[in-house]
């Protein structure tokens, strides 16, 4: 069989084969990877049929070397170029950002300052005059019961040098003290920051090098503010990138760079020197383009069609659009892969395939219902660990679900002017963050929303199939059937997670309802924890459960 891209004849190395868990198109691993290496999509993808890729499917069928290499630069990159064709947008927040920095910087300095003094203070005849008088008194008797001092000629000379010495270190320190109280109301009153700079404080996380009152975007006056139900969509406008060396900035509709004050000729858009000149190649140049361009809906790159459909792709920040209707186009694939993994082994073994829970979904009541009523004419202990396996569901449907789904949102949402993004954005604008770091924090972010969605896809597998068997209870009463297809999806659903720990080397999502038997409890720990330990415990029960052996019979 060969690759379905270049045709070539696959081998068990060089030219390894790579199945889509979606699609029926092979391709090899040579073309895999420089498809990798030149897609720019949000995610990887497959190049037959765009679905998605998680960083398992990356792992198994790359190499360590291509996927810590070539192909971590690249996505730095490209996750680098798309957070760079929104700086259009921060110019103004990264230019009240420096001017607060600037302003808070020599307050930082000095606070530090005052504090590595205060700390270096010399306090060791201070501590040992205040251990003696402190010991001495304890020993003899000083403090009486209600606190009243029966002074003794020692207690009153050593208390003397005790406060002889605290004076000294309150001479010292108080000034300082002072100071330290002046300079904190400068640096830590994010009112007093937003009125001098127009700032607003930034968000706490994920950074706390900054203090929160020195990150923001320009406030607005009061009567300006639109409702909080219909808010006033951010306009802004720009016409290239900031033309000078090491500056971040851009041009702006003043013909100036919002960050440098660098200023270029309107119709030429060259630097404005003494002695001008425009080209007028370059005049009719840019004129051509004013007419025949049309921004990007998201980061206002001016981009040219030169023919085709109405689908057109930003290559700056990677976005769909219409170039008719001049809107953003979603054309994302959903789809769990764990769960149809799971359908497929269910088909490979003749087992029911469990119907899609989404269809019902108000049943969760009436799932429970039905699990009461397979009391009455069943072991109550097995409907028992049914109940509790569904109230294990809804814990992770309301609580873990929901906190992995927050994390991936909160890494796509880029519409909060105190996102996480746009802080970062501004930190690179101003240079307080190098190329380096900002690529590295890009990388890690990116990295930690694909180790929830992975997280998130195994529960919501976990949390759909089994109220798919849990809600069989209407027609089946067959409990140990029941159980035994819910063992199944947990043994399933425990590799599952056990995969995605490896992965990413995090710990193993926890799986397993309260109230287990204790077998199963202490076989799951030692496998967890591999640790010696339970291992013994585990055969120390296993032998108290064996049957005495029978002494032989005399012979007669």
């Amino acid at each position: 069989m060969s690759c379905n891209i270049c045709f070539d004849t696959f081998t068990k190395v060089r030219r390894k084969r790579v199945d889509c868990t979606a699609c029926d198109k092979p391709i090899c691993r040579p073309c895999l990877q420089q498809f990798l290496l030149q897609d720019t999509s949000v995610e990887p993808v497959c190049p037959s049929c765009r679905i998605g890729w998680s960083r398992e499917f990356l792992d198994e069928h790359l190499t360590a070397t291509f996927r810590n290499g070539a192909f971590k630069q690249f996505r730095q990159k490209v996750l680098t170029d798309r957070e760079r064709a929104r700086f259009p947008e921060i110019q103004e927040r990264a230019a009240n950002y420096k001017k607060a920095i600037d302003f808070l910087k020599p307050i930082y300095a000095e606070i530090t300052k005052l504090k590595a003094e205060i700390k270096a203070y010399d306090r060791t005849e201070y501590d040992i005059a205040m251990t003696e008088w402190i010991t001495y008194c304890s020993r003899n008797g000083v403090f009486g019961p209600n606190g009243e001092k029966n002074h003794t000629e020692e207690s009153k000379r050593l208390e003397a040098i005790y406060k002889e010495h605290n004076k000294k270190f309150n001479d010292f320190a108080g000034p300082r003290y002072e100071r330290l109280k002046e300079l904190n109301k400068l640096a830590y009153k994010p009112r007093r920051i937003e009125k001098r700079f127009g700032v607003v404080p930034p968000p706490p996380r994920p950074f706390r090098r900054i203090p929160r009152a020195a990150v923001g975007g320009a406030g607005a006056p009061e009567q300006d503010v639109e409702p909080a139900d219909e808010p006033k969509p951010k306009e802004f406008v720009y016409m290239f990138k900031c033309p000078a060396d090491a500056c971040e900035g851009f041009i702006n509709a003043d013909s100036a760079c919002g960050l440098c004050d660098l200023k270029v000729c309107k119709e030429c858009l060259e630097p404005t020197t003494e002695g001008h000149n425009c080209n007028p190649n370059t005049v009719e140049s840019v004129k051509a383009i004013k007419k025949q361009a049309k921004p990007c809906p998201k980061c206002k790159t001016q981009i040219i069609k030169n023919g085709g459909c109405d689908h057109m792709y930003c290559t700056q920040c990677q976005t769909h659009f219409s170039w008719r209707k001049g809107t953003i186009d979603d054309v994302r694939h959903g789809g769990n892969p764990h769960y149809y993994e799971y359908m497929n082994q269910l088909q490979a073994g003749a087992g029911d395939l469990p119907n899609n829970a989404r269809a019902n979904p108000c049943g969760a009541d009436a799932i429970l219902y039905n699990l009461m009523q397979l009391r009455r004419g069943a072991n109550v202990d097995t409907v028992n660990r049914l109940i509790r396996y569904h109230r294990l569901f809804a814990h992770i449907q309301g609580v873990d679900l929901t906190n992995c789904q927050a994390v991936v949102q909160n890494y796509i949402n880029d519409n909060n002017e105190n996102s996480w993004r746009i802080h970062l954005r501004v930190r690179r604008m101003a240079n307080e963050i190098t190329e380096g770091e900002w690529k590295s924090i890009l990388h890690s972010k990116e990295k930690e929303m694909m180790k929830e969605r992975a997280r998130g896809q195994v529960l919501e597998m976990y949390v759909t199939a089994g109220m798919d068997i849990l809600g069989q209870a209407v027609t089946n009463n067959n409990v140990q059937d029941l159980l035994k297809q819910i063992t199944t999806l947990y043994e399933f659903a425990e590799k599952a997670s056990q995969k995605v720990s490896n992965v990413y080397k995090c710990p193993p999502m926890n799986l397993e309802p309260p109230g287990m038997d204790q077998e199963i409890h202490v076989i799951r720990r030692a496998f967890q924890t591999r640790h010696v330990r339970n291992l013994q415990l585990l055969h120390a029960w296993q032998q108290q459960q064996q049957p005495a052996p029978q002494p032989a019979p005399i012979a007669t």
